[in-house]
């Protein structure tokens, strides 16, 4: 089995990471039985530990990505950006869709409520006018009766045979 172990690394006094130093051999040997403990290194076997001490990160490339300024500045707007033409959108919508539909259906609610007086002088404009008879005196009214009864008898006849029926 093999292991490998990161080298020391030592800041300087910015933070930067200076040159990495190898572990020492007591080091090494210290964690060379720590992994045969926890693995049940059995020499018998042919079982063999190698451990190696190497520098994982390259400190001269650490330095560099440090420094490094990002390439273009729009990447770290891309989430406001994103929100900002959602909300843009839903304006749109509301202006363009919503809104409209919501004059226009405030406008065909005001031509509906009428008044009463309102929807009698269409009515009465709708009616023509026909010319209304003075009413006639009550002893004019019974002789022009019996004048409609005299001349026509069919309609006097079932409205007197009703009256008999339903009496």
């Amino acid at each position: 089995m093999s292991v490998l172990v990161a080298d020391k690394v030592n800041l300087d006094d910015n933070g930067k990471p200076e040159a990495p130093i190898p572990r020492t051999a007591e080091e090494l040997k210290s964690i060379e039985n720590m992994v045969a403990s926890a693995i049940g290194l059995v020499p018998q076997r042919g079982d063999i530990i190698n451990v190696l001490s190497m520098p994982f990160v390259d400190p001269k490339t650490m330095q560099q990505e440090g420094e490094q300024v990002p390439e273009n500045l729009l990447y770290q707007y891309i989430p406001l950006i994103k929100y900002g033409l959602i909300g843009l959108g839903l304006l749109l919508v509301y202006l363009f869709l919503v809104r409209p539909v919501i004059k226009t259906m405030k406008g065909e609610v005001k031509q509906h409520y009428k008044t009463v007086e309102q929807l009698e002088q269409e009515q009465r404009a709708q009616i023509p006018e026909e010319p209304v008879e003075p009413p006639l005196p009550v002893d004019e009214a019974i002789i022009a009766l019996r004048r409609e009864v005299k001349h026509n008898q069919m309609p006097t006849a079932y409205i007197i045979k009703n009256w008999i029926q339903e009496g």
